[in-house]
This record gives structure tokens, sequence and C-alpha cells, in this order.
């Protein structure tokens, strides 16, 4: 009832904020970081359902991940320090959405893991975030507002409660932090080093002569990803991405990729591998087998279907 007098606002509105989220902000954060974060997958699975009936291509998949999922969690980034399951979930979702399913719905293959794909395009990446790398720069900005501006409101409060002797750099987790404070504090590092290195940076003392420089390379050598990325066309340089690092499902490129999974049995062995798959929507499920000798040589395979859904372990049992 105070709390609704001081701030002119209903009771209903009161417990509302206390229990449960604030202009879409949690308001209370337990030890079950997250229980109280997974409204944040919740939003990246409800924008990718309402995506499905549409035909998207590869160029337009990399657009709506950049624009539309990436930016999804910056609101509660900018406060907040999400947990690392969320975050390695947030990525493999993305993952999935970019590399597609198949048309019976199983999972299209990967073929590059999400820090290459995190990498810049000059380095034979697609410059997609990591999503607790940007989260915690995230928090570096209102870390480096607490350093810099520490006559305002929130950086006199933290201040007074956190590290009244000290500066930013040097404060300390305290006693009893809020999760707020852990979060902005999680920063505290990343501001460290980039003072240091700002202030490391050498004074010019003598001319040097000019270099010419790349223009699509920062570095100024000339690459061919600095010249696949001045191609206009996105469905044109996402094509030669893939055909440069090697993720188009060309006969040698899956060839080395099976081979690379199926390992040669020792002296005196043969080596089986069973491998299914499942139709939801026939209802069979399909077995495929193939026999090794020692020298990795073919000796014997078959193929059978079976009606009925079953899990992978008991379909190559039963096979």
């Amino acid at each position: 009832m105070k709390l609704a007098r001081i701030f002119a606002i209903s009771c209903r509105s009161v417990n509302k904020i206390i229990t449960g989220s604030y202009l879409g902000l949690p308001t209370a954060i337990g030890r079950n970081k997250q229980e109280v974060f997974q409204f944040v997958k919740d939003k990246f699975w409800r924008r990718i359902n309402s995506w499905k009936n549409k035909a998207l291509s590869r160029a337009g998949k990399e657009i709506l991940v950049k624009t539309v999922l990436q930016s999804l969690p910056n609101y509660v980034m900018n406060l907040f320090l999400l947990p690392k399951g969320i975050c390695d979930d947030l990525q493999q979702i993305m993952a999935r959405f970019w590399w597609g399913t198949k048309v019976d719905g199983s999972r299209s293959l990967h073929w590059l893991g999400w820090d290459r794909l995190a990498c810049h395009k000059h380095f034979g990446g697609l410059s997609f975030k990591k999503i607790r790398q940007f989260n915690i720069a995230m928090l570096g900005r209102m870390g480096w507002h607490l350093y810099m501006n520490s006559n305002s409101l929130a950086s006199r409060i933290l201040k007074a409660k956190y590290y009244p002797n000290v500066s930013f750099l040097e404060a300390p987790i305290g006693n009893n932090p809020s999760y707020v404070w852990r979060s902005i504090r999680e920063s505290q590092s990343l501001i460290c080093d980039g003072i240091e290195n700002l202030f490391s940076i050498p004074l010019r003392r003598s001319s040097s002569i000019d270099l010419q420089f790349w223009k699509h390379d920062k570095r100024g050598d000339y690459s061919i990803s600095g010249k696949l990325w001045s191609i206009s066309s996105t469905k044109n340089r996402n094509f030669l991405w893939r055909l440069c690092i090697g993720s188009l499902p060309t006969r040698s490129r899956l060839c080395s990729r099976h081979n690379g999974t199926m390992k040669k049995p020792g002296p005196n062995w043969v080596k089986l591998n069973v491998d299914i798959a499942t139709n939801v929507n026939s209802g069979w499920t399909g077995i495929g087998m193939v026999v090794r000798n020692e020298m990795g040589s073919f000796v014997a395979c078959k193929i059978s279907r079976m009606v009925g859904l079953f899990s992978p372990t008991i379909a190559e049992i039963m096979g």
C-alpha cells in the first residue's frame, strides 16, 4: 500500500512489479536464472515460427538473423547478463534457422560452427554475433557511464552502496549484491582493458612514407573475402562465401565429411555402421547399414524400412 501511495499506482500494479516484470524486464531474479530469462528464448521461437511458411533464401535468412533475431535480446542485455546456457541456446536456435531444415522436418547438416560464422566477413565468417560477448559489450556501455559520469543519479546510488571509496574500475562485488550490479560489474575487465590499450598508444614523433591499402580490408591487405563482399548482390555474396569456405554440399565435400566420421576397424575386424531416418508424415522409419573391413573397403550393406516411428537406439537394435 505504501508503494502504491508513493508512486500513485494501483496495488495490482505493485504486485505485478514485485512478482513479475516491469517494462518488459524481470523484477525478481532468484537462483534459477534459466527460468527467469526463458522468455527471451520464447521470443525467438515465436518469431521463427512466424517465418515457417515463407520460402526464404540463405541470403534472406542471413538478413533476418542480423536485423531481427540478434536484436531481440538487446533490450534485456542492456541491463542483465544472460546465463551462458541461454546464450548458447539462442545461438543454436539461430544456427538451426540459418542452416535450415529438411522437408521431413529433420535438421540439416551444419557445415560450420557458430564460432566460425561469428567471425568477421574479412576473415571468412558472416559477422554474426556471439551473444555472450555482445551482452558483456552492451553492459560495458553502462560500466563506462558509471566510470565517466560519477555525478549521475545511477552512479551515485551504486557508488554509495558498492564502491564508496574507489572508482568503478576497482569496485568489488560487495555483500549481497543485486543481479543488476553483478551484471554491470562483469564488464569491469573489459573497461580496464580498453583504458589500458587507450593509454598505451604511442604518440607519433616522426613522419613516415604513406602506404597504399586495399580499401575492402581494414588491415589493408588484399584478400578474396574483401573482394567477395564488394559484390552487390546478397545472394551472390552468400553463394560465393559458401563456395570459398567449402560448405556447399558437393559430392567431394559430402564424401570427405562422411569418411571423416567413419573410422576404420582394427586388424581382423569388420565394422558395422548403422543410421536411421524417420518420416513423420508417412509414419515410416528407414534403416541403413554398411559393413567395412580393416582396410575401410566396402563388404556388404542393407537398407530396410519399418512401419512406425522409433527412437534411434530402438531402431538400430531392430535393424
